[in-house]
């Protein structure tokens, strides 16, 4: 069917295809709006290697060095997809989301051409457009959606030439198998079939058979072989660095590898959203492949006008299917599942086709069972299509709702690290121990990423060696939860000619400065004597916890750190409106033995602190503990001040060494003026309820008639312009009374009183 040009109104059936792209592009968009297209190891070439092209330094990847394992198309098209005004960063999403669409429109339009029901065709259409395996492709940077859209136009624009002739149709298949191979090396195997196909003609004498299918590789071989004359020119290598046809001979474990990712994705294609034991999958799989297969030979014994169309369809199918697992045979690709993805859409439209023909079959027969078989087989193929479709919707869903993937995860783009050099700029070099992709495609692009050693021996001659003769800026970002290394940012921080720009909530930055002498743990504020003394930084929000001398078993076991924050919004569960949130690590993770002397430097969280308390926890089994208050910022002195106002406005309830207050379902104490030594040791709080069924069982069972919420004041309270202020928050039962007062263990009860509430309680 073709589209009447100039018609008045347009075809219903053209209008629900185009509602369909037009959805799908949609869906694509909805699985990039929480954190954008999914960048993977491929994606970040892909990217760099355009921006390299748009500054003018050719097919470069963000290292430096000049690529040759993929086809140049794909970074061609993110260069020219922003028209030299969109950093390449941005252009995948929306591109894929395009061409996907593009896709299910082409399809749309093929199906009709060659079936004879419309109901089938849109089904097709729909589940390509909407089905989850282009659907979850397109949210990829990756060569997989433009790949299946040139292939689908190549096909569908041979299948035109086969069918009607003429010269525009043909050279719109080459042009189309010329873009799919400079899209993906595994497109030869496009050109080798769409070339079986003009062979097979049988229209025309073998010599202008051959001479056809010799036109048609010519562009896109040609093509191909500037490009890999180029590769070999600048590095050396034809193509992939891991093809090795000689040298250690051929794997046919990671051939088997690929093959069975293969099947088992194909026959997750067919069985959306179950989880498929392996053994079914693979059957699944192959039997889908055997579909195919007797679809290609059954096309080639009948090659009359429909069957042509199956014909080519089946060759690239199993063409592409087969020539991947050759390809990952001799280069030592991994297998993976995505490179079953161009034959998706073969697949589909195979698939409808046999339906179609079945259709037709049955309604040709005038039996009442053949027409409630027609019936059946239509609901069938709706019942399929809702479930392809929600699957995609659902992923979609999940998608736009979860944490992201890739190097797009949400992990990296609010990682405080790498915000903090986008922010900043790094122009020179950026040494790390976490993947330099991830701080690459989310950071300052300008940079240089390069791995740190991993042992301390290589992290000091490195230090030393950039310290003497520094070539540019060179920073070193310190990612945390990545243990594997043999030191940890202590180790960087104590180091001579290294300066702490920044400690953040998942790392750590630091700049090389031959200048800069070993930094003094002790240079900040001392917050506790204990058995190791904690400082609280001058430079940046960190503590350092310093022991001397410093034995084995004191480089051992790990740290409890609880973080006490101003505003209730900053904890983890903001319910707990005075709480803490816990940060624990161990020394091995954070800390550093230098000179006889155990350093380890804690980040503190960015948001506004009111105290800490920390304590050394070896074996399972407590060694001591400290607390302290933080000075507080200006924010936080605001709030504070604010907060010490509304309540001292109010009368208390009780007056004593501290006026005693009741709000808002908080206890308060407040003092002034108030030094630190007023809040030494302990503070009691005993809470009677007015019905004793409120108490907690346990406490019921021992006979006892009050629950204590007794406090330490760091852990509840802040100093701030001579003022003291407590606030414990009360349980949300009537209450009777409290006891509350002060006292210093071991020396003395400083002050006690018995407060009647049951009339003042709010």
């Amino acid at each position: 069917m073709r589209f009447a040009i100039g018609a008045r109104r347009p075809d219903r059936f053209a209008l629900t295809i185009a509602a369909i792209s037009l959805l799908g592009v949609a869906l694509t968009l909805f699985r990039q709006s929480a954190y954008g297209v999914v960048k993977s190891f491929d994606s970040v070439h892909y990217i760099s290697m355009a921006r390299n092209l748009l500054e003018g330094n050719g097919f470069l990847a963000f290292t430096g060095e000049y690529v040759t394992s993929w086809a140049p198309l794909v970074p061609i098209l993110y260069a020219a997809g922003g028209l030299g005004l969109i950093d390449p960063f941005h252009v995948p999403g929306p591109m894929n989301a395009v061409m996907l669409g593009a896709t299910a429109l082409v399809v749309g339009i093929w199906a009709r051409r060659r079936l004879e029901s419309r109901f089938v065709a849109v089904c097709a259409c729909a589940a390509v457009a909407l089905g989850v395996p282009m659907t979850f492709r397109a949210e990829a940077a990756l060569s997989e959606t433009p790949f299946i859209l040139f292939v689908t136009l190549a096909l569908f624009s041979l299948d035109a030439y086969i069918e009607r002739g003429g010269r525009a149709a043909f050279i719109w298949a080459v042009v189309f198998a010329t873009l799919a191979l400079a899209t993906r090396y595994t497109g030869v195997f496009l050109v080798f079939a769409c070339c079986a196909v003009l062979m097979t003609r049988r229209d025309g004498t073998l010599l202008e058979n051959a001479r056809r299918a010799a036109l048609f590789a010519a562009p896109p071989f040609l093509t191909m072989a500037a490009w890999l004359v180029r590769n070999y020119l600048t590095v050396g290598i034809w193509a992939n660095t891991d093809m090795d046809l000689g040298g250690r001979g051929l794997s046919a474990r990671i051939g088997w590898r690929t093959a069975s990712a293969m099947l088992e994705h194909v026959a997750e294609w067919w069985l959306p959203l179950l989880s498929i034991p392996r053994p079914l999958g693979l059957a699944l799989g192959a039997a889908a492949l055997g579909f195919v297969a007797a679809a290609l030979i059954a096309a080639l014994f009948r090659l009359r006008r429909r069957t042509r169309f199956a014909a080519i369809l089946a060759g690239f199918a199993l063409a592409d299917f087969f020539g991947v697992i050759l390809i990952t045979y001799v280069s030592y690709s991994p297998g993976e599942d995505r490179f079953a993805a161009p034959v998706y859409v073969p697949m589909i439209l195979l698939a409808a086709f046999g339906v179609d023909r079945l259709l037709a079959r049955l309604r040709r027969s005038p039996s009442r069972v053949s027409a409630l078989a027609a019936h059946g087989t239509l609901a069938a193929l709706a019942a399929w299509t809702a479930w392809a479709v929600s699957a995609g919707a659902l992923g979609a869903w999940e998608m736009a709702n979860g944490p992201g993937a890739g190097w797009s995860a949400k992990r990296w783009q609010e990682s405080e690290t790498i915000q903090y050099l986008k922010a900043r700029g790094a122009e020179g070099a950026v040494f790390s121990n976490e993947d330099a992709k991830a701080l690459y495609i989310n950071g300052d692009h300008r940079a240089e990423y390069r791995r740190l050693p991993s042992d301390k021996e290589g992290l000091d001659a490195l230090i030393r060696d950039l310290r003497n003769s520094p070539p540019r800026e060179t920073l070193i970002a310190w990612m945390r939860n990545n243990e594997w290394y043999g030191y940890n940012p202590s180790r960087i921080r104590a180091a001579a000619g290294v300066e702490t720009l920044a400690a953040l909530s998942d790392g750590w930055v630091f700049r090389l400065n031959p200048q800069s002498p070993p930094e003094d743990p002790r240079a900040g504020l001392r917050l506790a004597d204990a058995a190791w003394d904690i400082y609280l930084s001058a430079n940046d929000r960190t503590l350092a916890f310093v022991r001397e001398p410093c034995g084995d078993e004191d480089a051992t076991g790990g740290f409890a750190l609880s973080v006490y924050p101003v505003f209730a919004d900053d904890l983890d569960d903001p319910a707990n409106r005075h709480g803490a949130n816990a940060m624990r690590f161990s020394f091995r993770e954070i800390g550093a033995r230098l000179d006889g002397e155990c350093i380890a430097w804690a980040a503190l969280p960015q948001y506004d602190i009111r105290a800490v308390s920390a304590s050394r926890i070896i074996d399972g089994e407590f060694q001591w503990g400290a607390s302290a208050q933080i000075p507080p910022s200006e924010k936080a002195l605001s709030y504070y001040r604010q907060t010490y106002r509304a309540l001292s406005a109010q009368e208390p309830i009780a007056r004593d060494e501290w006026d005693i207050h009741l709000a808002n379902g908080e206890i308060a104490y407040l003092k002034r003026p108030c030094v630190a030594d007023d809040v030494r040791g302990r503070f009691f709080l005993s809470v009677f309820p007015a019905d004793s069924n409120d108490l907690p069982p346990d406490r019921k069972a021992s006979g006892a008639r009050h629950i204590s919420l007794n406090f330490d004041f760091d852990h509840r309270g802040a100093i701030f312009d001579n003022n003291c202020m407590a606030r414990v928050p009360l349980p949300d039962f009537p209450i009777e009374k409290v006891e509350t007062g002060q006292w210093i263990p071991g020396e003395r009860e400083v002050w006690k009183t018995k407060i009647d509430i049951s009339e003042k309680s709010e």
